[in-house]
C-alpha cells in the first residue's frame, strides 16, 4: 500500500522539535541534519544510522522519515516524550558508551527499558518495572522477539 504524503501538522512538528539543538544531529553518529528517527527510542537518526536501525528488527526500531513518511499521532506522541538528549542522557546514566555500536547499544537492557517506559508514557500505562542498577549495559536478551514483542510493533506501527 501507498503511504499518505506527510501533512502540514506534521511538518511542523519536526520542524520545531528539531529547533532543539540535540535534534539537530544522528543521535549515532552526529551527523548534522538528520532526516530519519527512530520512532521506538524518540530519536533523531541519519540516513546511515537509519540502515542500521533498520536491520534491527521493528520490535528493536522502527525507523521513518521526518520529511516523507505519514505519522500517526501516537508515534509523534513518542517522539514528543523522547528526544536526543533524554535518550543520550539515559544511555550515559547506564553506561552506554555513546560510540558503542549500534547494534549492541539497542539491543542492551538499558535500551529495552527505555523503549517500554516510553512506549508507557506515551499510552499513560505502567511503566516498567525500575532497570536492575549497573545491568544496563548487558545485552537484553539471547532469544528472538517474542510473539508479544512482534504483535505490539505491529499494531502500533502498521496497523
Amino acid at each position: 500500500r501507498i503511504a499518505a504524503p506527510m501533512d502540514a501538522a506534521t511538518r511542523e512538528f519536526f520542524r520545531k522539535h528539531q529547533k532543539e539543538e540535540d535534534n539537530q544531529a544522528c543521535v549515532d553518529f552526529g551527523t548534522p541534519n538528520p532526516q530519519w528517527a527512530s520512532i521506538s527510542h524518540g530519536c533523531y537518526i541519519c540516513l546511515e544510522a537509519s540502515g542500521v536501525h533498520r536491520s534491527l528488527g521493528v520490535h528493536i526500531s522502527f525507523v521513518r522519515s521526518t520529511t516523507m513518511d505519514s505519522w500517526k499521532p501516537q508515534q509523534l506522541r513518542l517522539m514528543e516524550l523522547g528526544g536526543n538528549a533524554r535518550l543520550k542522557a539515559f544511555f550515559r546514566e547506564h553506561s552506554i558508551p555513546d560510540d558503542m555500536p549500534i547494534a549492541q547499544k539497542y539491543s542492551t537492557r538499558a535500551a529495552e527499558w527505555y523503549r517500554r517506559n516510553l512506549r508507557a508514557e506515551a499510552e499513560g500505562t505502567e511503566p516498567p518495572p525500575p532497570l536492575e542498577e549497573g545491568t544496563g549495559h548487558l545485552p537484553a536478551s539471547d532469544q528472538p522477539p517474542s510473539a508479544a514483542q512482534l504483535a505490539f510493533a505491529k499494531a502500533l506501527f502498521f496497523a
